[in-house]
């Protein structure tokens, strides 16, 4: 670990929880994009995902960058991908993802990148006691079997890796959470190299607190029902302790002012013991 950096990480300073993200409004209207298309079967079709490649509307869209994957399941059926998409309801935007039409599975994920919803560079988000969120799940298709989580990317030292929440909503309703630094979350193994979505997370043991930075911000949804599966969300907040990290330059240059003031100080106190040395020989 550089000298730099620990005088760097000496100097940061961490403020209160703060609203970083809150997708709540009339950003317009307009099909997301696909990507990267798999079907790893006859019944299953995929939108892969991807950290780089977004799924944002080409057009009619004015709101934050879009990412996520997406996956759509009908046993014995052709699944469709065909209402993945940002609509509008009562004046706001809203995410409507799944088969509106055909019965089966839908799950995925969506997400805004901190580098777009918080860019400055030189400060960090983490989770405390403060920090909350609250995603609204304003519709499922019904019946179904339905679920929604909150998910984060984050990094804990230097692995970054994707985890969901512990807590979550099987109905149509707010997912919301405080206290984000003592809950649990599950690291949740999606890759680029992943083709279907993963399980979910066997255990949720991973308290928020831990998280030494966090990259991404969305959720999760599944949902399964005979004549639809399909899930609508108009809204994403999230709280988060915001940590300010002085500019690397700035830390070279009170470093090698430092230095300069510690050589300075040796530099003066040799001459000094020089100086008292020659009166001490001169006066014998």
């Amino acid at each position: 670990m550089s000298l730099c950096f620990l005088v760097c990480l000496g100097m940061a300073t961490s403020l209160s929880a703060a609203v970083v993200l809150n997708w709540n409004g009339d950003y317009g209207t307009g099909p997301l994009q696909t990507g990267t298309v798999s079907q790893p079967d006859a019944s299953t079709l995929v939108y892969r995902y991807s950290w780089t490649a977004a799924k944002t509307p080409v057009s009619g869209y004015t709101g934050l960058p879009v990412y996520g994957a997406f996956e759509a399941y009908q046993p014995g059926g052709e699944p469709e991908l065909s209402r993945y998409s940002i609509g509008r309801s009562d004046g706001e935007s809203r995410f409507t993802l799944g088969q509106h039409t055909k019965g089966g599975t839908s799950r995925g994920l969506v997400f805004f990148k901190k580098e777009d919803f918080y860019p400055d560079p030189d400060s960090a988000l983490s989770f405390d006691a403060s920090s909350s969120l609250r995603i609204t799940f304003s519709a499922f298709s019904t019946p179904a079997d339905r679920l929604g989580k909150a998910a984060v990317y984050a990094r804990i030292g230097d692995q970054w890796a994707w985890y969901l929440s512990s807590g979550q909503i099987t109905g149509t309703a707010n997912l919301t959470i405080t206290d984000l630094g003592s809950k649990l979350w599950g690291e949740w193994t999606l890759t680029e190299d992943s083709v279907l979505l993963p399980a979910l997370p066997s255990s949720y043991t991973v308290a928020g607190g831990l998280f030494d930075e966090i990259g991404a911000f969305g959720f999760y949804y599944q949902s399964t029902s005979e004549s639809g599966s399909y899930v609508l969300v108009n809204r994403l907040e999230l709280d988060a302790r915001i940590t300010v990290i002085p500019e690397p330059g700035i830390c070279y240059l009170l470093l090698a002012a430092g230095v300069s003031f510690v050589g300075l100080r040796k530099l003066t106190q040799k001459r000094r013991s020089a100086t008292l040395l020659s009166r001490k020989i001169h006066f014998s």
